[in-house]
Protein backbone atom coordinates (compact mmCIF):
# COMPACT_ATOMS: atom_id res chain seq x y z
CA UNK A 1 0.00 0.00 0.00
CA UNK A 2 1.26 3.06 -0.98
CA UNK A 3 2.29 6.02 1.68
CA UNK A 4 -0.31 8.29 2.69
CA UNK A 5 -0.37 12.21 2.13
CA UNK A 6 -0.35 12.62 6.21
CA UNK A 7 2.61 10.59 6.40
CA UNK A 8 4.68 12.37 4.04
CA UNK A 9 3.36 15.06 6.28
CA UNK A 10 4.70 14.09 9.20
CA UNK A 11 8.06 13.30 7.29
CA UNK A 12 7.94 17.17 6.36
CA UNK A 13 7.48 18.06 9.89
CA UNK A 14 10.35 15.72 11.28
CA UNK A 15 12.86 17.28 9.20
CA UNK A 16 11.25 20.98 9.57
CA UNK A 17 14.52 22.45 10.66
CA UNK A 18 16.55 21.77 6.80
CA UNK A 19 14.12 24.44 5.32
CA UNK A 20 11.94 24.29 2.71
CA UNK A 21 12.29 20.52 1.32
CA UNK A 22 10.17 18.98 -1.88
CA UNK A 23 9.07 15.20 -2.53
CA UNK A 24 8.03 13.09 -4.89
CA UNK A 25 5.74 9.93 -4.76
CA UNK A 26 7.27 6.73 -6.55
CA UNK A 27 6.77 3.11 -5.90
CA UNK A 28 4.30 3.37 -2.92
CA UNK A 29 6.65 5.37 -1.09
CA UNK A 30 8.02 9.07 -1.67
CA UNK A 31 11.91 10.74 -2.01
CA UNK A 32 12.44 13.83 -0.05
CA UNK A 33 14.89 16.25 -1.58
CA UNK A 34 16.26 19.66 -0.20
CA UNK A 35 17.59 21.98 -3.31
CA UNK A 36 16.97 19.05 -5.49
CA UNK A 37 19.41 16.74 -3.83
CA UNK A 38 17.66 13.47 -2.84
CA UNK A 39 18.64 12.35 1.06
CA UNK A 40 15.65 10.54 2.62
CA UNK A 41 12.63 8.60 1.30
CA UNK A 42 9.53 6.96 3.17
CA UNK A 43 9.09 3.40 2.07
CA UNK A 44 5.29 1.46 1.39
CA UNK A 45 6.22 0.20 5.28
CA UNK A 46 6.39 3.87 6.45
CA UNK A 47 9.77 4.03 7.61
CA UNK A 48 11.64 7.53 7.18
CA UNK A 49 15.03 6.32 6.11
CA UNK A 50 18.14 8.97 5.66
CA UNK A 51 20.44 7.85 2.70
CA UNK A 52 23.68 6.99 4.59
CA UNK A 53 27.49 4.96 3.35
CA UNK A 54 30.45 4.40 4.96
CA UNK A 55 30.75 5.40 8.53
CA UNK A 56 27.59 6.89 8.69
CA UNK A 57 25.95 4.07 8.00
CA UNK A 58 27.78 2.60 10.33
CA UNK A 59 26.94 4.67 13.30
CA UNK A 60 23.19 4.35 12.10
CA UNK A 61 23.67 0.31 12.62
CA UNK A 62 25.17 0.78 15.95
CA UNK A 63 22.09 2.94 16.95
CA UNK A 64 19.52 0.08 16.12
CA UNK A 65 18.57 1.57 12.34
CA UNK A 66 18.30 -1.48 9.77
CA UNK A 67 19.29 -0.99 6.02
CA UNK A 68 16.00 -0.81 3.13
CA UNK A 69 15.81 -3.89 1.60
CA UNK A 70 13.30 -5.73 -1.10
CA UNK A 71 12.53 -8.89 -1.62
CA UNK A 72 12.54 -9.14 -5.67
CA UNK A 73 10.32 -11.23 -7.29
CA UNK A 74 12.76 -14.15 -7.87
CA UNK A 75 13.21 -14.34 -4.63
CA UNK A 76 16.69 -12.82 -4.33
CA UNK A 77 17.25 -9.81 -1.68
CA UNK A 78 18.26 -6.18 -3.00
CA UNK A 79 19.90 -3.52 -0.73
CA UNK A 80 19.89 -0.08 -1.08
CA UNK A 81 21.75 2.78 0.92
CA UNK A 82 18.91 3.86 2.88
CA UNK A 83 18.80 2.92 6.83
CA UNK A 84 15.57 3.54 8.90
CA UNK A 85 15.82 6.38 11.27
CA UNK A 86 17.21 4.83 14.90
CA UNK A 87 14.39 4.45 17.33
CA UNK A 88 15.53 7.61 19.53
CA UNK A 89 15.53 9.65 16.22
CA UNK A 90 12.31 8.29 14.46
CA UNK A 91 10.03 10.86 16.47
CA UNK A 92 12.55 13.54 17.57
CA UNK A 93 12.56 16.39 14.94
CA UNK A 94 16.07 17.73 16.34
CA UNK A 95 17.58 14.17 16.32
CA UNK A 96 16.24 12.97 12.91
CA UNK A 97 16.92 16.86 11.47
CA UNK A 98 20.53 16.70 12.52
CA UNK A 99 20.72 12.85 10.99
CA UNK A 100 19.37 14.20 8.02
CA UNK A 101 21.55 16.93 7.63
CA UNK A 102 24.49 14.93 7.84
CA UNK A 103 22.95 12.69 4.85
CA UNK A 104 22.75 16.33 2.96
CA UNK A 105 26.09 17.31 3.90
CA UNK A 106 27.82 13.90 2.79
CA UNK A 107 25.98 14.47 -1.14
CA UNK A 108 26.89 17.49 -1.25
Amino acid sequence: MAVSAEQIEAVHDLFADLGPLTHRRMMGGASFCRSGTIFAMIGRDGVTRPKADGPFAERLAARGSGRFSIVRKDGSVATMGYWSLPPDAADDPDAASALAGEALSRLG
